[in-house]
């Protein structure tokens, strides 16, 4: 790099602000980075204006010649007039480790980590909690730290001193919104916030980047989890992600909310802001239990299906059952009495929660029969009998609270002067016996049992997710990170950057995966090969699933059937069989995923069929139209990573994205590449396998 660059050419307001160039300049040069400063200005004589000096701090030691001179010129400005850029012997190290750079007294902190330390000391963070902060920064973008914690502090207060900022005044929510409104500013991202009356921050709403793109992708089959969780932040504000999963099974995060109450007022407003930013309401809507949640989905969301969390469900039943089957004689060595009745217990309402039937009878008569057997084995002997104030089977208690609930929404929605009841369930109620507690759960999951109960669930679509567990995989995610770190800038900066990892690391994992499944292609059922290249990943590796459970099953025609040929599937003689065809199953696990399941399966391996109808696949689990290439050779180096060559139709006619353009190929090729260093760490196979995936792309 050569002096006129105009890195070091200038002009600059001022010696600091030169200085800071030239020492980021020096830091990046081939022979050997080094350190410069300078004296200040001073007035010469015989010149028009001030003038500073530029020297490299080994002069002294290693009679170093380097310095840069600069002369104000009329506009206030200084400029390069006069530059030696030779070093002296043993001044600088080519081959040196960025640990010996430091050793020597050469640092730098590059200028974005160094903007982001100061929103975060502004918010009243501690030096050593904003520099793990960087360091993970740092790590993520495999920058080299070049510095130390004495340089970073020196830093900060310097910057702050400049922006006349000061740490703890207020800065925290300040510095949330300056970020969201970077975010809008900069890529178009929708956020909100709301504030009490005395301007204090209630509410926060924000989308993530690339969230819009994955919801369009899911046009048809779109569903959104839900959950909230606290203890991540000093204020009590509750953290809630909006996450779904794409065409390969991998987690997305599409929004970020975060709320100072759990009510539903509060909820609706958040799922307001989510049908606002995406422009449409979620097929289907998954949460937990909480009454306030289940009422601001039913306002904001009429037209969509809200299912309840089978993960939140079975650990309230083990709660429950241990309430129903309390220990008994389980002192020392003896065991537990009610532990066979309780494990009996749990085992038929998770059947309820998990399996449908064959589905040959109506839904209402085979939950009644399954609810029946259940209801007995709660009465057994040794379990804690229903109170006579509780009526299992009335379920008008809850229907009342819900309507209640839903008529104060209503309420406030038209008056501002309302107020909202709806909390939690159970806050700020006196706490009942454990056999009312058990008994009134078991009626209230009566009420809401086409919210969870599979023989009404099997044909949403829903792609066989019926839990939130996914959104609390990023709470884990941000707990185990921030630790005592209780500020919320902290907080969304490091959400966005999970999210930022997590892409790059899914980009990897597709591009291994079609390897992989282009490596074994021999090994394919032909009735499957035909679709690898034209489905998801994901998809594809369902349908192997699928169709090695298929294989263990037995099929059996059923004759003197009009219509298309019948087969009953089962597994063992004492499973009712599903009624299969080649494009139905009475079960309708089809319709719950958009892809066939292991009975249509079955019924295409009885009737050695090589082909599977196209409309049994949703748009959402395709990539590339196979009738859109000449040749095979051609098609399968283009679908190779997922990709089509050319452009993608701004509206699509069926709502299929199929592949993204040119420059979010680009975009995937920079998400693989960075990924690199932290596959390579692990395995090494597994880095030589992306080396070469890159390679063909590129």
């Amino acid at each position: 790099m050569k002096p006129g660059d105009k890195s070091i050419k200038g002009p600059f307001e001022s010696a600091q602000k030169a200085v800071a160039c030239v020492n980021h300049w020096a830091y990046s040069q081939p022979g050997g980075v080094f350190r410069c400063h300078s004296n200040g200005a001073y007035n010469p004589t015989l010149t028009r204006g001030r003038r500073f000096k530029i020297r490299c701090k080994n002069g002294r030691t290693h009679g170093c010649q380097f310095k840069l001179e600069y002369e104000e010129a009329d506009d206030k400005r200084y400029y390069l007039v006069n530059a030696e850029l030779s070093h002296g012997a043993g001044c600088r190290k080519s081959d040196a480790t960025p640990s010996e750079n430091l050793a020597a007294g050469n640092f730098l902190i590059p200028e974005d980590l160094l903007d982001i330390g100061v929103q975060l000391k502004a918010a009243n963070m501690s030096t050593a909690q904003v520099n793990r902060f960087l360091l993970f920064r740092a790590a993520e973008a495999s920058v080299d730290v070049s510095w130390t914690w004495h340089h970073l502090d020196r830093a900060l207060e310097r910057e702050m001193v400049k922006a006349g900022r000061v740490p703890g005044q207020g800065h925290d929510a300040a510095g949330v919104m300056e970020w969201l409104h970077g975010r809008a500013m900069n890529h178009g991202l929708f956020s909100a916030f709301d504030t009490d009356d005395e301007g204090r921050l209630t509410r926060v709403y924000y989308i993530v980047d690339g969230a819009a793109e994955v919801w369009k992708r899911s046009v048809g089959m779109s569903i959104a989890l839900f959950d909230t969780t606290h203890s991540t932040n000093q204020y009590d504000m509750r953290l809630g992600c909006f996450t779904t999963t794409n065409e390969d099974g991998r987690t997305a995060l599409l929004a970020v909310s975060l709320v100072k109450r759990e009510d539903a007022r509060s909820f609706s407003w958040v799922f307001g802001k989510f049908k606002e930013s995406f422009a449409t309401a979620p097929d289907v809507l998954v949460t937990d239990g909480d009454l306030a949640m289940a009422v601001a989905a039913k306002a904001v969301f009429p037209g969509s299906r809200h299912l309840l969390c089978t993960w939140h469900i079975s650990q309230n039943l083990y709660e429950h059952a241990v309430k129903l089957f309390p220990p008994a004689g389980g002192t020392g060595a003896r065991p537990d009495e009610n532990c066979a009745r309780r494990k009996a217990f749990i085992l038929a309402f998770m059947d309820i929660m998990t399996c449908g039937g064959p589905g040959l009878e109506t839904p209402d008569a085979y939950f009644e029969a399954q609810r029946n057997a259940l209801m007995e084995k709660g009465r057994v002997p040794g379990a804690t009998p229903c109170p006579v104030s509780v009526d299992v089977n009335n379920t008008a208690a809850h229907e009342a609270a819900y309507e209640s609930a839903a008529e104060e929404l209503d309420d406030k929605l038209v008056d501002g002067d309302v107020e909202i009841k709806v909390h939690k369930r159970g806050r700020g109620r006196p706490k009942k016996n454990p056999a009312e507690q058990v008994w009134e759960w078991l009626s209230t999951m009566k009420t809401t049992k086409e919210k969870w109960a599979r023989v009404f669930t099997r044909e949403v679509r829903s792609r066989g997710i019926f839990t939130s567990n996914i959104a609390e995989s990023w709470h884990g995610v941000l707990k185990r990170h921030l630790g005592n770190q209780r500020k919320l800038l902290p907080l969304v900066m490091h959400l966005d950057l999970q999210r930022k990892m997590m892409d790059g690391a899914k980009a990897v994992k597709k591009s291994v995966r079609i390897r992989e499944h282009n490596a074994t292609r021999a090994t394919h059922p032909p009735l499957l090969e035909k679709l690898r290249a034209s489905i998801s990943p994901g998809a594809f590796d369902y349908l192997m699933d699928e169709y090695k459970r298929a294989v263990a099953m037995s099929a059996l025609a059923v004759t003197d059937v009009p219509g298309p040929a019948q087969y009953h599937v089962c597994i063992g003689r004492s499973i009712a069989p599903v009624v299969a065809t080649l494009r139905t199953c009475s079960a309708r696990c089809h319709v719950n995923r958009g892809l066939p399941c292991r009975h249509i399966l079955r019924v295409h391996m009885a009737e050695n069929s090589e082909h599977l109808d196209e409309d049994l696949i949703h748009n959402f689990w395709r990539t590339v139209d196979v009738r859109e290439y000449e040749s095979t050779s051609e098609y399968e180096d283009a679908v190779d990573f997922g990709w089509e060559t050319g452009e993608v139709a701004e509206t699509p006619a069926d709502g299929d994205l199929s592949v993204p353009p040119r420059d979010q190929r680009y975009r995937s090729i920079v998400h693989m590449c960075k990924g690199l260093c932290e596959v390579g760490k692990r395995n090494k196979d597994a880095y030589r396998d992306v080396v070469a995936a890159v390679e063909s792309v590129a």
